[in-house]
């Protein structure tokens, strides 16, 4: 038997028990912090538990397969609460599955009908919502209670921003991080970020992190987690940030995990002041190759524009871009256009709809582009910029941005 704690998300094996020839197995004289945890056992059957050093003993019966169908609170009131509680969300969400099947099949004509369907569902609401906090109140003081209330007062939050978001949530308690409730704060906060805000998304992840930073593994999870969501969805200004502060900078508190170390790695070999990656860019108009380093060898700065024929988003850099072009015109100024497109029409209908007139390059195999793994491009646009030895000078969200980091180094 597997001993797994929940680490938002995600969970992590800390302790394993044989179970004797009687099916029985005791994790005895053991203390482990607060929160959610998981039993498994032949690799993939799990349930849900929780386990609290205050509460010394914790017994469950299972009677069958699999166990999260199949267990019995012996001795828990935590568990119990829980169980209850899992019940009572259960035995509501069917009735509710009834009802909404009730009003599929209801005229919209039947008024009369769809209020009386519309007053059950209320119903079944409040008496959810009371027999829930009657759970709540038998162990106000649980962790149960504790994970339930956080749970509530971050939704209550939501709508409100932000700073209410940042005020409702306790970033540094352990028992939100044995929860999945820690990654929906995280997201929660991150989202409610106004796209103008000052200082943007960049100031919010440095409020994260400093709150975060009142417990050791919350602030190591919260590292991990907003350096792979970034990483993942293509926010690579911000993917980039973390690695520079918080994971090689000076807002590093704790060593990398084994998790995003080699994800750490691939970034610093394409961060800024690393030495480009020599790639070979074929033309699929004239179906020849060329050397990326032929371009920045050519120019005092190059460009290096990531795009894909169909994205709207990169077709608005486009204007900014071949104006930049004209303006530093006779300055050392070169593009390069990286394409991650799949088609050849799509490929040759940009360039001539756009008026694209730097060099275009694109292997016409997608995301499997060997330049855009090279450079650990994840989304389009993306634009880079070399200096003549293929140093990594910038890494620009936009063309604005393009602009103001070459024109102070043009005058």
């Amino acid at each position: 038997m597997v001993l797994l704690e929940i680490r938002g998300m995600d969970s992590r094996p800390v302790d394993s028990i044989l179970v004797d020839r009687k099916g029985k197995f005791s994790f005895a004289g053991r203390s482990y912090p607060a929160g959610f945890y998981q039993l498994q056992v032949n690799d993939t059957d799990r349930v849900d538990i929780i386990l609290d050093p205050r509460e010394r003993n914790v017994v469950f019966k299972f009677t069958g397969a699999p166990l999260q169908q199949h267990v019995e609170v012996v001795a828990s009131a935590e568990n119990k609460a829980l169980w209850a509680y899992k019940g009572i969300s259960r035995a509501a969400q069917f009735e509710l599955a009834g009802l909404r099947e009730q009003r599929n099949r209801t005229s919209l004509e039947d008024l009369q009908a769809l209020a009386r369907l519309d007053s059950l569902t209320a119903a079944v609401e409040v008496r959810r919502r009371s027999s829930l906090d009657a759970v709540l109140l038998d162990r106000p003081e649980s962790t149960f209670a504790h994970i339930i209330k956080a749970d509530r007062k971050l939704t209550g939050a939501l709508p409100l921003g932000p700073q209410a978001i940042g005020a409702a949530f306790a970033w540094s308690d352990g028992r939100m991080l044995r929860s999945s409730l820690y990654p929906k704060a995280l997201m929660s906060y991150l989202q409610s970020i106004p796209f103008d805000a000052p200082g943007g998304l960049h100031a919010g992840v440095d409020s994260l992190m400093h709150w975060a930073s009142g417990d050791e593994a919350c602030w190591t999870y919260a590292r991990s987690f907003l350096l792979r969501t970034f990483d993942q969805f293509g926010a690579d200004d911000l993917a980039q940030y973390m690695v520079d502060r918080y994971a090689m900078g000076p807002g590093a508190l704790r060593p990398l995990e084994n998790g995003i170390s080699a994800l750490v790695s691939e970034r610093l070999r394409v961060a800024i002041g690393a030495r480009a990656p020599e790639v070979l860019l074929p033309d699929p108009v004239a179906q020849d190759t060329t050397r990326l380093s032929v371009h920045w060898q050519r120019n005092e700065r190059t460009v290096l524009f990531f795009y894909s024929s169909t994205c709207d988003h990169c077709h608005a850099q486009i204007p900014g871009l071949r104006a930049m072009q004209m303006d530093l015109k006779g300055r050392g100024l070169g593009i390069v256009g990286i394409s991650v497109d799949t088609d050849l029409d799509e490929f040759m209908q940009a360039l001539t709809e756009h008026g694209i007139s730097w060099p275009s390059y694109s292997e016409l195999n997608g995301w499997g582009s060997s330049a855009a793994k090279a450079f650990h491009v994840k989304a389009t646009p993306t634009l880079i910029v070399l200096d003549n030895m293929g140093t990594i000078m910038a890494r620009p969200h936009d063309h604005v941005a393009l602009r103001e980091f070459l024109v102070g180094r043009t005058r």
